[in-house]
């Protein structure tokens, strides 16, 4: 029986030394993921040593680090919100909740928080933010460029009434948007109004995605075109598109992943007619790429209609929609994934702009981020527009 014993216990000793072993190999051999699919949020880079930081301060970076980046952490993590929510009927990970009649709503960063009103701004926050998006519109004016902010809206804004009696019980008077709104409500247009009304004839947002669809994305484009009319009348808007009767049926969306059930789960997307889509794929050039060498910022172009006009958009994901639409407006169109993290959102300011500008001479710069999102844009406004005055910008 000793010898069973002994047996069975070095055997699960080995087993666990090469669950580990393996895990390590792991890391070491295969390249580092920059975003984590199941946690919808950025992975920890490979710390840098500095002169100013202490032994301890890097281990612990090394630690975290390591903690996004060991071999199979994706898929455990995937397999485990799966077995949760197939076995239990619940999320197996706080990253996802269910709503009612199949709606799945994105629950981390702040979310449902803010929607109950317990995360704010304090006054110096929303002062910082006005003047920085004041900044940006004077900055860009003196170049004679037209800048649009967009927030585009959390779907817990527009589709409260999906979420369970619970959360909807807990809603707050007001949350960070409002307080934005209030205070620099001549610079932010408030979407959500106009979303919540086409909630009541048709679907703008997905079921089981954090995303608006293409209808949700047509009313932020209505609103974008309807600012540069006004600053470029005669110019050529087009306001009509077509969408085939039958929607595109794919597999749950990302918040169906969170919770391991894109398989059980179905999303429908509208889809454009292909006419629809006059636009080609460009290729960045080299002396715009070069000032856009973050691999997070992923610089796209688009050729659209061949008018005299050219457009930057500075986004996150909710304007990947938005691309078919905005791209046939305008003879080329600058796709920079600002918002990624804490790194890309340096990209904003004038000393990095300045030169993108330069090179690809826009006469448009829309900025777009989602609502979860606008402490990324205090940060932003912080690093970059805290020194810049409003009434006397220097290029």
């Amino acid at each position: 029986m000793k010898i069973v014993k002994s047996i069975s216990d070095w055997s699960i000793i080995i087993i666990f030394a090469a669950i580990l072993l393996g895990a390590f190999l792991l890391w070491a051999f295969q390249p580092d993921k920059q975003f984590s699919e199941n946690e919808k949020r950025p992975l920890a880079a490979f710390p840098e040593i500095t002169a100013e930081q202490s032994v301890h301060d890097y281990i612990k970076k090394i630690d975290i680090y390591y903690q996004d980046h060991f071999g199979l952490r994706e898929r455990m993590i995937y397999r485990y919100q799966r077995e949760v929510s197939k076995r239990f009927g619940e999320s197996g990970m706080p990253f996802a909740i269910e709503g009612e009649a199949g709606w799945l709503f994105y629950a981390m960063e702040g979310v449902l928080e803010d929607l109950q009103g317990q995360l704010r701004f304090s006054e110096d926050e929303i002062k910082r933010l006005c003047h920085g998006l004041q900044a940006k519109h004077d900055w860009f004016a003196k170049q004679d460029i037209l800048y649009i902010p967009l927030v585009a809206p959390n779907k817990q804004s527009v589709y409260g009434h999906k979420l369970k009696a619970s959360y909807r019980a807990l809603k707050g008077d007001g949350t960070r948007l409002d307080q934005v709104l209030h205070s620099c409500n001549e610079l932010l247009y408030d979407l959500r109004p106009d979303l919540i009304a086409q909630s009541t004839y048709e679907r703008g947002y997905a079921k089981t995605d954090t995303h608006w669809n293409e209808k949700g994305a047509l009313l932020a484009y209505y609103y974008l075109m309807s600012e540069v009319e006004k600053s470029f009348p005669g110019f050529l808007i087009r306001k009509q598109f077509t969408f085939s009767t039958t929607p595109s049926e794919t597999k749950g969306g990302d918040l169906a992943v969170l919770l391991g059930r894109e398989e059980l789960l179905k999303e429908f997307w509208p889809v454009l007619e292909p006419q629809e889509l006059r636009i080609k794929r460009g290729t960045v050039p080299q002396s715009v790429k070069q000032h856009l060498s973050l691999p997070q910022l992923q610089p796209m172009l688009y050729r659209g209609n061949p008018s005299a006009k050219r457009l930057l958009v500075l986004h996150d994901s909710f304007f990947n929609t938005l691309k078919a639409y905005t791209s046939v407006n305008f003879s080329e169109s600058l796709y920079v994934w600002q918002f990624f993290d804490a790194e890309s959102v340096t990209v904003s300011g004038p000393k990095n702009l300045s030169p993108v500008l330069k090179a690809f001479r826009p006469d448009v710069v829309i900025e777009e981020i989602v609502e979860r999102n606008l402490e990324m844009l205090l940060e932003s406004v912080d690093h970059n527009w805290s020194g810049v005055k409003q009434e006397s910008v220097d290029n």
